[in-house]
């Protein structure tokens, strides 16, 4: 029992070591035309609380559209259009809301030199306190999984 509990500290401790290092990650904004106006408060919101971002990506319907600090991406650019979603779906009030999620899922791929982890933020969500969120949830997730191999 003795080696067990040295083998589960060895482990948290050199998991808490490797995480204190911060990882990089992107950020991704969709921007819809009744955003426009929050957005640029919202972007200052995640340059104060959101630690450890690499970018700010605004995946924008008005390539016009800038902000400070952050790389504007035409949404025209992604292999979907809203013309897709209403052929598929029909005219209804709710297109926009389906066309934004395909932007949040295919932002991965369709976004250039995106890092591999990336998080997505509607424009009216504001982070009103600082957060590590990626090093946060995945700390956790990495100690129950390597405690759980050491002891089963």
């Amino acid at each position: 029992m003795f080696i067990i509990e040295q083998k589960i500290i060895k482990i948290v401790y050199g998991i808490i070591i490797l995480f204190m290092k911060e990882r990089l990650f992107d950020v991704v904004v969709p921007v819809g035309p009744n955003d426009v106006n929050m957005v640029k408060m919202q972007t200052a919101f995640i340059k104060l609380n959101v630690i450890g971002y690499r970018n700010i990506y605004l995946v924008c319907y008005d390539p016009n559209v800038t902000c400070d600090g952050c790389i504007t991406i035409d949404e025209n650019s992604f292999p979907y259009t809203m013309k897709d979603v209403i052929a598929i779906q029909g005219k209804t009030e709710r297109n926009g809301w389906y066309f934004q999620q395909i932007l949040k899922l295919f932002a991965g791929f369709a976004i250039p030199n995106i890092l591999d982890t990336y998080l997505v933020i509607d424009a009216d969500t504001f982070f009103l306190k600082a957060d590590h969120l990626h090093r946060r949830r995945k700390v956790s997730l990495w100690i129950w999984y390597r405690i759980s191999q050491a002891i089963f």
